[in-house]
């Protein structure tokens, strides 16, 4: 599926947070605090706070998979559930064995699979953001920060007894948090059907509505942040000019079309006039951040339509004998 670039959603995000955030870096950065906030040499820099793509992305894909399984619980795998542990423990017993795990199933019981099946067999959080069996299709890259730098502050932790509700001795940690500042990302999504867009925008409008923390010690009141679309951009690759928004299952043509499984999905029209334009081989289709309640409204549906009628991962691992659950 990755052979043919045809269409492409990108979005240009920023991130402002809205109280004390902490992204651990794995390394003691400072002798001052037992807890450093991650940090990159860019640029020249002597070392600058960011919020790094892959803590967005993880944080992104969890909330994705909520909502997916408030829709249809049955419809989403959990990363972290095995089939079976091998006399390992097993991290994650609930929830519905992931998808990397089935095909590893497969793969030592020498079951041949092509990418087809993969796909068409993957749970609507693996087709958007991959999985050990299959590259995703959705990226976000690191975020910098724009303008001012924001400069960190530390913090004092303490354990706390169980018992008499006062401080453990010598429980006492010291942290480092930034409070301010503005980061800039972008969010990028290729080959995509109409769904994962509408499933990105329930996403992108809670990160609005500072619903989504991220980073350390979010039930500690730590993680608050909100973001704001800056811009959204849809390009399609065609050698027509688009009046509507298509997904891939539309625009793909390859003879292995219907062995992928794609949703069946009505073309998306914008009831504004809005223009592709364009670029190259590219026709691209920008969209005001002023504008960006009409694409919500345009794609809202999708995602909903699609993953209550979802049932290709369930009727495949029905058909080859595995448990949804371990």
């Amino acid at each position: 599926m990755f052979k043919q670039l045809l269409n492409e959603f990108q979005v240009k995000l920023s991130f402002k947070p809205q109280g004390p955030i902490l992204i651990k870096s794995g390394i003691a950065v400072s002798a001052r605090t037992d807890m450093s906030f991650v940090r990159t040499f860019r640029g020249g820099s002597n070392g600058e706070v960011y919020l790094p793509g892959s803590s967005l992305k993880g944080v992104i894909r969890s909330h994705a998979e909520k909502i997916g399984r408030t829709l249809n619980e049955t419809a989403v795998c959990n990363p972290f559930n095995t089939l079976y542990t091998g006399g390992a423990k097993n991290p994650s017993p609930l929830g519905v064995a992931s998808c990397s795990d089935a095909f590893r199933k497969c793969e030592k019981d020498k079951i041949p699979l092509t990418s087809h099946e993969v796909y068409q067999a993957s749970c609507p959080a693996c087709k958007l953001f991959g999985s050990l069996a299959m590259g995703g299709r959705f990226n976000i890259g690191d975020a910098y920060a724009q303008g001012k730098k924001p400069t960190t502050e530390y913090r004092d932790g303490v354990g706390i007894d169980r018992f008499t509700g006062g401080a453990v001795n010598k429980a006492k940690f010291d942290f480092e948090v930034i409070t301010s500042g503005e980061f800039s990302a972008t969010l990028n999504i290729k080959n995509f059907e109409l769904w994962q867009l509408s499933l990105i925008s329930y996403v992108l409008r809670d990160f609005e509505e500072g619903l989504v923390s991220i980073g350390m010690g979010t039930s500690r009141g730590l993680g608050q942040i909100v973001a704001s679309l800056d811009s959204i951009r849809v390009d399609v690759i065609s050698a027509k000019i688009p009046d509507s928004i298509n997904g891939i299952g539309a625009l793909y043509q390859g003879s292995d079309h219907a062995q992928y499984g794609f949703a069946e999905e009505p073309s998306a029209a914008f009831k504004d006039r809005m223009e592709f334009k364009r670029t190259g081989i590219r026709h691209s289709l920008v969209i005001p951040s002023d504008k960006k309640e009409s694409f919500y409204e345009l794609v809202q549906d999708y995602f909903p339509n699609f993953i209550r009628k979802f049932n290709a991962m369930q009727t495949w691992r029905h058909n080859h004998k595995m448990p949804l659950s371990a």
